[in-house]
């Protein structure tokens, strides 16, 4: 009796994956165009300004303790954040273009996996397009909000 009840829960789980799976094309043209959207959002002046601005002074420094072998000065908070932007100074350069580049594609690819997220977890496109909206909202308002005043 046991094993019928989770075998029927199983075979539930199952469809319910397949049922809510990404519907060609229409799925595949939204979570890229949303991801498009942020991607084109934040690299829009994300070079500027030159100078490390806020945490960048930490986490730039980091990076250059990476990869010149020193000791990290700054350990407070998890190092992945520091590695991705040490490798992104290896392949642009001790720049302001070499620590934002990599934070760029991944805050892109958070949109686009909110999306796929949303869209399993509802099934629903619309439910998963806008649910979306509000990290591009925030990737949007990441100029307004946070570089503006150091703009002027």
């Amino acid at each position: 009796m046991r094993t019928k009840r989770i075998s029927k829960i199983r075979s539930e789980f199952r469809t319910g994956i397949d049922a809510y799976s990404f519907a060609w094309p229409i799925d595949y043209i939204v979570s890229l165009g949303l991801a498009g959207i942020s991607f084109v959002i934040l690299y829009a002046g994300f070079w500027f300004p030159p100078a490390k601005i806020f945490d960048e002074v930490y986490f730039a420094r980091a990076a250059e303790e990476y990869l010149h072998r020193r000791y990290i000065y700054e350990n407070t908070h998890p190092p992945i954040a520091k590695l991705l932007i040490t490798l992104s100074t290896v392949m642009f350069g001790d720049n302001s273009y070499g620590w934002r580049f990599l934070d760029v594609v991944f805050g892109a690819l958070a949109v686009w996996l909110l999306y796929a997220l949303l869209k399993r977890v509802t099934g629903s496109t619309l439910f998963a397009a806008y649910g979306g909206k509000p990290i591009l909202t925030c990737v949007a308002l990441r100029d307004t909000l946070s570089l503006d005043g150091v703009r002027r």
